[in-house]
């Protein structure tokens, strides 16, 4: 579920809670459907809007047929965040998973960003994150992707397990029906060293997921003699049984040849961005400095950007009424960034009126204080 795209964020809340509502309908009536859903900030929605339905997912997760994945607080773009946000994507997404479901996630997974820096694997690694998926780079305009099973390596040496699959019919919002099936499995590459792939089905980038006529098809087609077997599974248990040998490497930047524009569009959210990544750290490392708890307040204002950096809102692929909304709250991250560090400088050089301070957060314990006169 996109958490903005063509519709505001307001919207994707009340779609995320009926999407779930029908997942969970679902589940009572096919014993075999297993779901999973990314995003923590989703969650934390939940949390605000339906308490009750967030218990329910938390039993279906105990059972083993939900599965909260990816490990981060969005599924966000991974070109232009930079590289402390995407840990912090990471660290706030899996923090949350283990506070409210008791478990972490070992799966990247990004079927519809935009494209990967080559600095990702390290901050996926020591997140504790040794798979990745995604779906996108099957939309290169000219140079088709050449793998979909591989290690994935980064410009420092790190390596994760990286898998893809290309279904021409519905991509990441695949149907049950023979001919999903059939030519995902075709186009799987990587079926000289493993027999199995994934296929993820359901309505998805405007909610809905899985639908009753899809798994009725699931029942009827799941061990159909001329198609390949289906079974219902975690994605973090499928990733277990890939093989670790034998896989070729694809070293530095996953780039896509597709929605170039996303890169300078919409000027002013890339702007903000970037400052806020920066007062934030510095709001941080000064406040440290001068023993000042702020972490309930810089907790809530990261959040604000990590959501803001999911991969349809940072990119600027998405409607008018998305940036109505992202451009003040970006604004007063910014001013509660500036806020904090500023109130932790004061506390550190007892400055005033008359004088005024030099600092570097990268060098912290340099802080120059200058009177005039």
């Amino acid at each position: 579920i996109d958490l903005a795209w063509l519709w505001p964020v307001a919207e994707t809340r009340r779609k995320v809670r009926r999407t779930w509502s029908s997942v969970l309908n679902l589940m009572e009536r096919y014993p075999d459907f297993t779901f999973n859903q990314s995003s923590a900030q989703a969650y934390r929605w939940m949390e605000e809007d339906d308490p009750a339905l967030l218990e329910r997912i938390k039993a279906r997760v105990a059972e083993g047929r939900w599965e909260p994945i990816g490990g981060s607080w969005t599924e966000p773009d991974g070109q232009v965040t930079g590289g402390e946000a995407y840990a912090r994507q990471l660290f706030y997404g899996q923090r949350y998973f283990e506070q409210t479901f008791g478990r972490r996630s070992t799966v990247a997974w990004v079927p519809d960003v935009f494209g990967f820096s080559g600095g990702i694997p390290q901050l996926l690694l020591q997140a504790g994150l040794t798979g990745f998926f995604t779906t996108k780079l099957n939309w290169n305009e000219d140079n088709s992707f050449p793998f979909d099973l591989f290690w994935w390596e980064g410009i420092d040496g790190s390596k994760v397990l990286a898998h893809s699959f290309l279904n021409p019919n519905g991509g990441y919002n695949g149907h049950i029906n023979p001919q999903d099936v059939h030519q995902t499995w075709k186009n799987f590459i990587g079926k000289r060293i493993q027999d199995e792939t994934l296929l993820a089905f359901g309505w998805g980038d405007g909610g809905g997921g899985p639908s009753d006529d899809m798994l009725q098809n699931y029942e009827r087609i799941r061990d159909y003699p001329v198609l390949p077997k289906l079974e219902m599974g975690m994605v973090e248990e499928f990733y277990d049984t890939l093989p670790r040998e034998g896989l070729p490497t694809y070293v530095g930047e996953m780039y896509l040849e597709l929605h170039r524009a996303t890169l300078t569009t919409q000027a002013l959210v890339k702007q903000l961005n970037r400052q806020a990544e920066h007062r934030l750290v510095e709001a941080e490392a000064f406040a440290t400095l001068a023993r000042q708890d702020a972490r309930e307040t810089l907790d809530a204002a990261w959040q604000d950007l990590l959501y803001n950096q999911f991969h349809d809102v940072l990119p600027g692929s998405s409607i008018h009424e998305v940036y109505e909304d992202t451009h003040p709250q970006r604004r007063e991250v910014v001013a509660t960034a500036i806020q904090v560090r500023d109130n932790a400088l004061a506390a550190l050089t007892g400055a005033g009126t008359d004088t005024f301070a030099i600092s570097n957060p990268d060098t912290a314990d340099n802080v120059a204080v200058f009177v005039p006169g």
